[in-house]
């Protein structure tokens, strides 16, 4: 019999990100001299020489404060080197800060990000639909509602997600749960969805900077993932982006173009699965006693082409 994962609690940080996050990181966005390629903020700082000697650049004393592009250059999402490379230079602290903490589900292993449900838009539309998946979302009520330790802890992550060290946050987070035993397995949005192509950008550059993690990210908001496949973007391969049909015992119904992607379905006890085909299993958690995922980990793996879940 296998040994159930080391479940790691981690702590609850509540506190304003340090000033030295934006000290430490600002230059990498930061418009750049066009003589000299140093950051505003640090043009005027002498430049160490390596012998204990300094000098100012003779771009700033030809023209005080540098030389910069009559336009700010668009911002792009800076290579993942970068992002790797960020993520080792912060300190947990700071990253709790950026990104809030993760959480750990009691039916899973391993980590989850949960935000906010109420802001989620597709399930928004469909939570008042007594045919929808989303009519009577777990999310928005009992402990997900109440618990007022955990309402701010997803408020938090809600506002995080839109930091532009969020995604380097996320990493140090995971490189630190990791590194303290934790299960190999996350979980995207226990509750909540995606907000954005950017969202998921975001989402696949952290999957591909922890390869050793089986990520899975169940969602709703198919145009969000047909546009960032549009527009060149990745998935990497261990990131599980599940499309979840809207209607309960009704298949996904997507569009053409993400139609490869793996799905998840649900239906009533008694109703067979929506989906027969090679690679769909039916997900037996809610069957055994303690209504947990136990060894299984079919959810994570994209290979597994539909999952289907028996309603509560």
């Amino acid at each position: 019999m296998n040994a159930s994962p080391r479940r790691i609690y981690l702590p609850v940080v509540d506190a304003p990100a340090p000033e030295s996050v934006t000290e430490l990181f600002d230059d990498f966005d930061e418009p750049r001299c066009i003589w000299c390629d140093r950051p505003r903020s640090k043009h005027a700082l002498p430049v160490d020489l390596g012998d204990g000697a300094t000098m100012v650049p003779a771009c700033e004393r030809i023209n005080g404060g540098g030389k910069y592009a009559a336009a700010a250059p668009e911002r792009l999402p800076r290579p993942l080197r970068i992002r790797i490379e960020i993520a080792k230079r912060m300190t947990l602290q700071q990253a709790h800060a950026i990104a809030g903490t993760l959480g750990q589900p009691s039916k899973m292993p391993g980590a989850a990000y949960g935000i906010d449900a109420f802001q989620c838009r597709k399930g928004g539309e469909l939570v008042d639909d007594p045919a929808s998946t989303c009519h009577g979302c777990y999310a928005r009520k009992n402990f997900y509602r109440y618990w007022r330790a955990a309402v701010t802890a997803r408020a938090r992550r809600q506002a995080a997600i839109r930091h532009r060290y969020w995604a380097e946050a996320m990493i140090a987070l995971i490189w630190d749960y990791l590194g303290h035993g934790g299960e190999p397995a996350f979980r995207w949005h226990d509750s909540g969805d995606l907000h954005g192509p950017w969202h998921l950008a975001n989402i696949c550059a952290v999957a591909e900077a922890t390869p050793d993690v089986r990520h899975w990210i169940p969602t709703r908001e198919y145009e969000d993932v047909a546009a960032y496949l549009r527009a060149g973007g990745k998935i990497p391969g261990n990131l599980a982006v599940r499309l979840s049909a809207h209607y309960v015992g009704k298949i996904a119904d997507v569009p053409a173009d993400i139609s490869h992607l793996p799905t998840s379905t649900t239906h009533h006890k008694g109703m067979a699965a929506p989906v027969k085909k090679k690679g769909a299993i039916v997900c037996h958690a809610i069957d055994s006693d303690v209504n947990m995922c136990g060894n299984c980990r079919a959810c994570w793996d994209g290979r597994v082409t539909n999952v289907s879940y028996r309603m509560h």
